[in-house]
């Protein structure tokens, strides 16, 4: 069998068997969960990355680990005219002290080193690894035309100063209009694709027509990029990022993603999107008590308080919305504990980072209730930042935030303390949010509050999802119940209950 690589999207598969044919067509499938939504049409609810003998170059790796496993005879063929890389030679390059000003760790190092072998994967690194100075490194070590994809203009403006920091000049930015064009350029992906916006619904015509024409320049960099870097790359499974990899980069022979997060169980078909986008992993480093050691990540506490310890609604399946206002945001015993928890037992800097359907009702009414800003997506980002920067200085000791600030908050100081409300069954979610404590501050740790909520069937396995996967990271974990405490693993396994 042959994989040819006929471009930078895409391999050609040659002298497959029939039977093999089948296999590969099952492998690269995935089930649709929410396929009964189409019951009435003709699909079948599989999604197929394998069509008439064509896959996403993406593939490479998984293809290449397949075949050997079923002891398939495969022969890659590179038909794009590259020369191949000098491996040795840029191996030479890489060192400690190649990014000016810092000493890159061992673990850093090897993450740049796995670029050498693999074109396309996956770069896995927790909170405080310093995936920037990698991407620094790796732009340094390749030489080519850049583009780097973030997710908002905060952490666009972060990846910009963080390479000038390093003495590196020729970046160029993209966002809300502002168009910079050099060898590295930092974007969003939405600025890519803003041509794509409807003209009548923006009031400011001229501005609007002024980011149609950025963005044109903006795909025409992107057309010329031979490197493209995305940072949080769990998220790049929408369509839009499908957009990107077959229509705007054609001669994006490198690309890779960083993330703390790339799976998540309960999303086969995002997950599979993510692996022909962006391929498997080609490195990963998980560990954070090395990180800490190094100070690059304070020490985090985690305390999980029980709540409804009767246990009389653990099989309640009252509508999760529903059961979330009733047991979360319209419960007052709920609210005093908060209360107390926040300004009795604590007693200090807080950010309690909401994620809950009702999610608006919860922040007004906790605003109110705590005498506390509350950020959210309707917050005008000059406000936004005004209220962060209090924060920072301590003018405010208490700070409210929607699922916004998962992703997109950098504290300049860290925070001491982080509450925690909702968060749903994506174990994803949770490790993104506490990235957020994770940061180095002047305490010299980080304590995180949680609640175990035994009054709802949802409440209760999302509280399960969120107690193993903290388990599973490795964080020290004590669950708080009404006189009684334990560690967390104990309370796993004596099935979430107190014995």
């Amino acid at each position: 069998m042959e994989a040819h690589i006929i471009s930078n999207t895409t391999i050609q598969l040659l002298g497959v068997t029939p039977e093999f044919n089948k296999i590969l067509s099952d492998y690269f499938s995935v089930k649709d969960p929410q396929y009964e939504m189409y019951a009435d049409t003709n699909w079948d609810g599989y999604i197929r990355k394998y069509r008439k003998g064509k896959l996403s170059r993406a593939f490479l790796n998984d293809l290449i680990k397949f075949c050997n496993y079923h002891k398939v005879p495969i022969n890659i063929i590179d038909d794009r005219g590259y020369d191949s890389l000098d491996v040795d030679k840029l191996s030479l390059r890489i060192s400690d002290d190649m990014v000016n000003g810092i000493k890159l760790e061992d673990y850093q190092l090897d993450a740049i080193k796995s670029v050498l072998n693999n074109e396309i994967g996956l770069i896995v690194l927790p909170t405080g690894a310093g995936k920037t100075e990698i991407m620094i490194a790796i732009t340094q070590l390749l030489n080519v035309n850049t583009v780097i994809f973030a997710d908002m203009q905060v952490v666009i403006n972060s990846i910009v100063t963080r390479f000038k920091l390093r003495k590196i000049q020729n970046v160029g930015v993209f966002y809300s209009g502002t168009y910079q064009n050099n060898k590295i350029t930092v974007c969003s992906i939405h600025s890519l694709l803003t041509h794509k916006l409807n003209k009548k619904t923006n009031k400011q015509l001229k501005s609007y027509l002024t980011r149609i024409e950025h963005a044109r320049q903006l795909q025409e960099t992107v057309k010329e990029a031979e490197l493209i870097l995305i940072d949080e790359a769990d998220k790049a499974v929408s369509r839009e990022w499908n957009q990107l990899f077959k229509n705007y980069a054609p001669k994006a022979r490198f690309r890779y993603g960083f993330t703390a997060t790339p799976w998540e169980k309960t999303k086969p078909v995002q997950n599979m999107q993510l692996k022909e986008n962006l391929g498997t992993e080609i490195y990963k480093f998980t560990d954070i008590r090395k990180l800490e050691q190094m100070g690059r990540i304070v020490p985090v506490k985690v305390y999980m308080i029980v709540l409804d310890e009767d246990n009389k609604n653990i099989r309640s399946k009252v509508r999760l919305d529903i059961a979330e206002r009733e047991l979360i945001i319209e419960n007052n015993k709920l609210h005093n504990i908060i209360k107390g928890l926040v300004y009795d037992v604590i007693n200090d800097k807080v950010l309690i980072i909401l994620d809950t359907m009702n999610i608006m009702d919860l922040g007004n009414k906790l605003s109110e209730i705590l005498d506390a800003p509350f950020i959210n997506g309707t917050t005008p980002f000059k406000t936004r930042n005004e209220i962060v920067k209090k924060f920072e200085n301590d003018e405010i000791k208490v700070l409210i935030g929607s699922k916004i600030l998962k992703r997109s908050l950098d504290l300049k100081n860290g925070a001491p303390n982080l509450l925690l409300l909702g968060g749903g069954k994506q174990a994803t979610n949770y490790l993104q949010v506490i990235g957020r404590a994770m940061r180095v501050n002047s305490k010299g740790y980080s304590n995180i509050y949680a609640f175990f909520h035994y009054g709802n069937a949802y409440l209760y396995r999302h509280s399960k999802i969120l107690l193993k996967t903290l388990h599973e990271r490795g964080y020290r974990i004590t669950v708080k119940g009404q006189g009684w405490s334990m560690s967390g693993e104990k309370f796993i396994r004596s099935g979430f209950r107190k014995r």
